[in-house]
């Protein structure tokens, strides 16, 4: 899908690599980006894989040089590469837990208010959880009283919001952001939202 949306948006596909997933050991990425010079990276890489890629980034002096894109990049992975490892990070995603929104704010007070201030750190994963439990509860509610009708729990209508201000009204999902953020020090700033 990049290697098109390369070619549609014009600006030249430098390369590609692949990395195997578990290594600890990323000399050869930030020399390959290095030496191709680079504007951006978009990267695939999840969990402990994407902190310790761009922890090397960084301890390469690539943070300044070029941007990265991430999908798969939370908070916890974030505390993980560290603040001076993050600059010019960027990271698409459903959810951040510094979104400024009323129902997130909400949200994150009842968090707060029942698992205390040391409780772990809000995250996309977390926040989807907890979002899908109460969209199932929605569907089950409104099937109280009757016997579950499975086929019809998918197209029936409904009305749900969500902390991350998805809203599901009617027979379908009406709007479902996805945000834009930057990382700043150990934490996301939204920027915009698709």
């Amino acid at each position: 899908m990049t290697r098109s949306y390369t070619r549609e948006a014009g600006p030249e596909l430098a390369g590609e690599m692949s990395l195997p997933s578990g290594t600890t050991d990323y000399p050869q990425a930030p020399d390959a980006l290095r030496v191709g010079r680079t504007d951006a990276v978009l990267m695939s890489l999840v969990g402990q894989d994407a902190i310790d890629f761009n922890r090397a980034f960084g301890a390469a002096g690539l943070s300044r040089a070029m941007l990265r894109l991430s999908c798969a990049i939370g908070e916890n992975e974030l505390l993980g590469i560290g603040g001076d490892n993050a600059e010019e990070l960027y990271v698409a995603c459903g959810y951040f837990a510094t979104l400024d929104t009323e129902a997130n704010l909400a949200f994150k007070e009842r968090y707060r208010a029942h698992f205390g201030e040391r409780a772990p750190t809000l995250n996309t994963f977390g926040q989807s959880t907890y979002e899908g439990m109460h969209f199932l509860a929605a569907l089950l509610d409104r099937e109280q009283g009757r016997q579950v009708d499975h086929e019809r729990l998918g197209s029936a209508p409904l009305r749900y919001r969500s902390a991350r201000n998805a809203a599901y009204e009617g027979d379908g999902i009406t709007r479902t952001p996805i945000y834009l953020a930057r990382a700043e020090g150990n934490a996301f700033r939204v920027i915009t939202q698709f």
